[in-house]
């Protein structure tokens, strides 16, 4: 994780965010159902947005053990935007 994402992680957008998705998600992790030591999930990147810049159903609830193994075993995906199309969908 480099540290310009590290400094958007403490930033009151990201946070705003955050709490929009644990709402969402009931306070519970999305795999194994555990209420405590979560963290918001990004599905995706595409270069150039801001941790907060997401679509809110980019973003899931995970608990630690999850999110770690989601990483190990789905790595960090990235998109390459080729173009926005008129509904707001990245184009990859």
């Amino acid at each position: 994780m480099n540290s310009d994402y590290k400094q958007q992680l403490k930033d009151p957008r990201w946070f705003k965010v955050k709490k929009r998705v644990f709402r969402r998600d009931n306070y519970t992790c999305r795999v194994c159902g555990e209420k405590y030591f979560l963290n918001v999930h990004h599905l995706f990147y595409a270069k150039g947005r801001k941790a907060w810049d997401y679509p809110i159903d980019a973003l899931i609830t995970l608990c630690n053990e999850c999110h770690n193994k989601w990483h190990e075993t789905e790595g960090i995906k990235t998109l390459k935007p080729i173009g926005i199309r008129q509904i707001g969908v990245i184009s990859y």
